[in-house]
């Protein structure tokens, strides 16, 4: 419970109001697709990628406000009902979130796709980012291999032992963290 504490208050809730909503999701699209500097063209499709992933994964069919409190019980409820189930649908989420943050399509995130990613989440402290990046990099591209970073987040999302997903606790720890109001 407390790791998906942590992922809603450090970087689902993108606009810093303690809840989520829509403007969360359209604050850290409109952000991705400026850092990206995509065209317009471009962008409507894009757009519809980003909002169906918050639509499906995050908000689940509920509309309004989402607090804390709910979003951690609907996860606490849909593990305890079926964890294969549930593992599989945040495998999916990160799958979908995380192809779409590589850019260039080459199955790994550079250090600016990486950059710009956290920052659509409202994350802009560069410092924490790179040392956060530099852990995660495959030492051979310099860059981070997607499949790597998905099995992390899964380890920090779905697993109960505590030294799981020590790379996304880290980043937090170390202030990868959103900047208060």
């Amino acid at each position: 419970k407390s790791k998906w504490r942590t992922w809603f208050s450090k970087c689902l809730d993108v606009t810093h109001e303690g809840f989520l909503s829509l403007k969360d999701d359209v604050q850290m699209r409109d952000t991705f697709e400026d850092l990206h500097h995509i065209e317009a063209k471009q962008r409507k499709a894009l757009s519809e990628i980003i909002d169906k992933w918050w639509r499906d994964y995050i908000f689940q069919g509920r509309t309004g406000k989402i607090t804390e409190q709910e979003f951690v019980d609907l996860l606490v409820k849909e593990y305890a009902e079926d964890q294969t189930k549930f593992h599989d649908m945040i495998r999916k989420l990160l799958g979908d979130i995380f192809i779409t943050f590589d850019i260039d399509h080459d199955g790994y995130l550079s250090e600016e796709e990486f950059m710009k990613a956290w920052k659509s989440f409202g994350h802009d402290d560069t410092g924490h980012l790179k040392i956060h990046f530099d852990e995660f990099k495959h030492e051979q591209h310099d860059k981070i291999l997607l499949k790597h970073l998905k099995e992390e987040w899964l380890d920090y999302l779905c697993s109960n032992d505590p030294t799981k997903g020590k790379v996304v606790t880290h980043a937090f720890e170390l202030g990868v963290d959103l900047p208060k109001k």
